[in-house]
Protein backbone atom coordinates (compact mmCIF):
# COMPACT_ATOMS: atom_id res chain seq x y z
CA UNK A 1 0.00 0.00 0.00
CA UNK A 2 2.72 2.35 0.84
CA UNK A 3 3.98 2.38 -2.45
CA UNK A 4 0.52 2.89 -4.37
CA UNK A 5 0.48 5.84 -2.11
CA UNK A 6 3.94 6.83 -3.03
CA UNK A 7 2.94 6.59 -6.26
CA UNK A 8 -0.13 8.72 -6.18
CA UNK A 9 1.37 11.61 -4.29
CA UNK A 10 4.66 11.65 -6.34
CA UNK A 11 2.38 11.45 -9.62
CA UNK A 12 0.67 15.27 -8.37
CA UNK A 13 2.58 17.77 -9.85
CA UNK A 14 4.91 20.63 -7.78
CA UNK A 15 4.28 18.55 -4.49
CA UNK A 16 6.95 17.18 -2.43
CA UNK A 17 6.29 13.57 -0.14
CA UNK A 18 7.41 15.62 2.64
CA UNK A 19 4.54 18.70 1.96
CA UNK A 20 1.84 16.42 0.57
CA UNK A 21 1.45 13.79 3.20
CA UNK A 22 2.69 16.66 5.62
CA UNK A 23 5.40 14.59 7.68
CA UNK A 24 6.87 18.62 8.67
CA UNK A 25 8.09 18.65 12.62
CA UNK A 26 5.40 19.54 15.14
CA UNK A 27 6.92 20.24 19.39
CA UNK A 28 6.39 17.46 21.96
CA UNK A 29 4.43 19.44 23.51
CA UNK A 30 1.51 20.07 20.76
CA UNK A 31 1.79 16.37 20.64
CA UNK A 32 0.99 15.98 24.25
CA UNK A 33 -1.98 18.52 24.02
CA UNK A 34 -3.17 17.08 21.24
CA UNK A 35 -3.39 13.49 22.30
CA UNK A 36 -4.96 14.45 25.61
CA UNK A 37 -7.63 16.11 24.21
CA UNK A 38 -7.67 12.80 21.95
CA UNK A 39 -8.32 11.17 25.67
CA UNK A 40 -10.70 13.30 26.87
CA UNK A 41 -12.81 12.92 23.63
CA UNK A 42 -12.79 9.16 24.43
CA UNK A 43 -13.47 8.93 28.01
CA UNK A 44 -16.53 11.41 26.94
CA UNK A 45 -17.55 8.82 24.45
CA UNK A 46 -17.08 6.24 26.31
CA UNK A 47 -19.50 7.69 29.54
CA UNK A 48 -22.24 8.76 26.77
CA UNK A 49 -21.90 4.87 25.25
CA UNK A 50 -22.32 3.20 29.12
CA UNK A 51 -24.57 5.95 30.27
CA UNK A 52 -27.17 5.30 27.22
CA UNK A 53 -26.69 1.99 27.03
CA UNK A 54 -25.35 1.00 23.87
CA UNK A 55 -23.79 -1.96 23.28
CA UNK A 56 -20.48 -3.04 22.48
CA UNK A 57 -19.20 -4.89 19.40
CA UNK A 58 -17.17 -8.07 19.64
CA UNK A 59 -14.81 -6.28 17.62
CA UNK A 60 -11.89 -6.57 20.50
CA UNK A 61 -12.57 -9.81 21.07
CA UNK A 62 -11.77 -11.01 17.34
CA UNK A 63 -8.74 -9.03 17.42
CA UNK A 64 -7.78 -11.30 20.58
CA UNK A 65 -7.74 -13.82 18.71
CA UNK A 66 -4.55 -12.87 16.30
CA UNK A 67 -2.36 -14.00 18.98
CA UNK A 68 -0.55 -12.63 21.92
CA UNK A 69 -1.63 -9.61 23.37
CA UNK A 70 1.94 -7.96 22.27
CA UNK A 71 1.06 -8.86 18.63
CA UNK A 72 -2.42 -7.32 19.13
CA UNK A 73 -0.70 -4.46 20.49
CA UNK A 74 1.74 -3.84 17.54
CA UNK A 75 -0.94 -4.51 15.08
CA UNK A 76 -3.76 -2.32 16.61
CA UNK A 77 -1.14 0.51 18.24
CA UNK A 78 1.08 0.40 15.85
CA UNK A 79 0.64 -0.53 12.48
CA UNK A 80 -2.97 0.61 12.01
CA UNK A 81 -2.91 4.35 13.65
CA UNK A 82 0.36 4.59 11.14
CA UNK A 83 -0.77 3.50 8.02
CA UNK A 84 -4.91 4.42 8.15
CA UNK A 85 -3.46 8.34 9.26
CA UNK A 86 -1.12 8.09 6.06
CA UNK A 87 -4.60 7.05 3.98
CA UNK A 88 -7.27 9.51 5.35
CA UNK A 89 -4.56 12.59 6.61
CA UNK A 90 -1.67 12.26 4.06
CA UNK A 91 -2.87 11.47 1.17
CA UNK A 92 -6.96 11.79 1.23
CA UNK A 93 -7.07 14.65 3.55
CA UNK A 94 -3.56 16.15 0.99
CA UNK A 95 -5.89 16.01 -2.20
CA UNK A 96 -8.88 17.09 -0.99
CA UNK A 97 -7.67 20.09 0.80
CA UNK A 98 -6.19 21.22 -2.41
CA UNK A 99 -9.33 20.68 -4.26
CA UNK A 100 -11.82 21.63 -1.42
CA UNK A 101 -10.56 23.53 1.17
CA UNK A 102 -9.60 22.40 4.53
CA UNK A 103 -13.02 22.42 6.13
CA UNK A 104 -14.68 19.62 3.54
CA UNK A 105 -11.47 17.91 3.60
CA UNK A 106 -12.00 17.05 7.15
CA UNK A 107 -15.30 16.38 7.07
CA UNK A 108 -14.90 13.77 4.20
CA UNK A 109 -12.21 12.13 5.04
CA UNK A 110 -13.61 11.82 8.77
CA UNK A 111 -17.21 10.30 7.49
CA UNK A 112 -15.03 8.07 4.81
CA UNK A 113 -12.57 6.72 7.81
CA UNK A 114 -15.75 6.17 10.05
CA UNK A 115 -17.54 3.74 7.01
CA UNK A 116 -14.31 2.21 6.51
CA UNK A 117 -14.60 0.82 10.08
CA UNK A 118 -18.39 -0.37 9.17
CA UNK A 119 -17.33 -3.89 9.50
CA UNK A 120 -15.82 -3.82 12.50
CA UNK A 121 -18.13 -1.81 15.14
CA UNK A 122 -22.17 -1.40 15.02
CA UNK A 123 -23.82 1.89 14.33
CA UNK A 124 -23.42 3.77 17.91
CA UNK A 125 -19.70 2.98 17.71
CA UNK A 126 -19.48 4.43 14.49
CA UNK A 127 -20.29 7.41 16.12
CA UNK A 128 -17.26 7.52 18.07
CA UNK A 129 -15.39 6.76 15.29
CA UNK A 130 -16.51 10.07 13.33
CA UNK A 131 -16.00 12.28 16.15
CA UNK A 132 -12.18 10.59 16.16
CA UNK A 133 -12.14 11.37 12.63
CA UNK A 134 -13.04 14.46 13.15
CA UNK A 135 -10.52 15.07 15.83
CA UNK A 136 -7.84 13.59 13.92
CA UNK A 137 -8.43 15.75 10.64
CA UNK A 138 -8.64 19.20 12.54
CA UNK A 139 -5.57 18.23 14.33
CA UNK A 140 -4.10 17.69 10.79
CA UNK A 141 -5.68 20.89 9.59
CA UNK A 142 -4.20 23.14 12.63
CA UNK A 143 -0.75 21.57 12.94
CA UNK A 144 0.54 20.85 9.32
CA UNK A 145 1.38 17.70 10.81
CA UNK A 146 0.60 14.09 10.09
CA UNK A 147 2.36 13.26 13.13
CA UNK A 148 -0.08 14.73 15.26
CA UNK A 149 -2.98 12.10 14.39
CA UNK A 150 -1.05 9.56 14.43
CA UNK A 151 -0.13 9.39 18.13
CA UNK A 152 -3.69 10.77 18.88
CA UNK A 153 -4.63 7.61 16.93
CA UNK A 154 -2.49 5.45 18.95
CA UNK A 155 -3.00 6.96 21.65
CA UNK A 156 -7.01 6.25 21.24
CA UNK A 157 -6.23 2.34 20.27
CA UNK A 158 -4.24 2.31 23.21
CA UNK A 159 -6.78 3.25 25.66
CA UNK A 160 -9.39 0.35 23.67
CA UNK A 161 -6.97 -1.91 24.09
CA UNK A 162 -6.04 -1.47 27.77
CA UNK A 163 -10.05 -1.52 28.64
CA UNK A 164 -10.31 -4.47 26.80
CA UNK A 165 -7.33 -6.61 28.45
CA UNK A 166 -8.12 -4.73 31.70
CA UNK A 167 -12.08 -6.17 31.22
CA UNK A 168 -10.98 -9.70 30.09
CA UNK A 169 -9.04 -10.70 33.17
Amino acid sequence: SAPLIALMVFSKKGSSWRDYMAWGGVSIWRVMLWCMLCVLAAYSMGALHHLLGWPESKFMGKMALIGSPMVMVLAVVVAAPIFEEMVFRGFMYGGFERSMGAMPAVLLTSVIFAMMHAFQYNGYELLHMLVLGLMLGWARMRTQSIWVPIAMHAVNNGLSIAAFLLESR
